[in-house]
């Protein structure tokens, strides 16, 4: 019984899943064809961020403020500005950055050295 719910699920997620079920050319041809996503802004993002720290962890909020600070003054523009770069590059930055980091979530995983 199990293995014919397992085998039953699979398909389920196939047909669900357009790399599995072959849609993914469709969904890449209209993916051209709309816009493309805008970056927020650093500083809004970084606002919005400090204010759902102070909701759950208000305790964390002076010492978010600082790092929130260094990664303004720091690393933060340049990040920001490879951003807007990428979104000229890519059709659709966020996807593009979500399969970067699931890639590199999986090979850390592998990687037991």
């Amino acid at each position: 019984m199990r293995d014919l719910l397992r085998h039953s699920s699979h398909r389920h997620r196939a047909a669900a899943n357009p790399r599995l079920s072959g849609g993914r050319a469709i969904r890449l041809r209209k993916e051209t064809t709309l816009p493309k996503l805008p970056v927020p802004d650093l500083e809004s993002t970084l606002q919005k961020y400090l204010a759902q720290v102070e909701v759950v962890a208000p305790n964390c909020l002076p010492k978010t403020r600082s790092l929130v600070r260094a990664f303004l003054a720091g690393p933060g523009p340049k990040l920001q500005q490879r951003l807007l770069e990428r979104r000229q590059k890519v059709p659709n930055w966020i996807m593009s950055l979500a399969r970067l980091l699931r890639h590199n979530a999986r090979a850390s995983t592998l990687d037991t050295t």
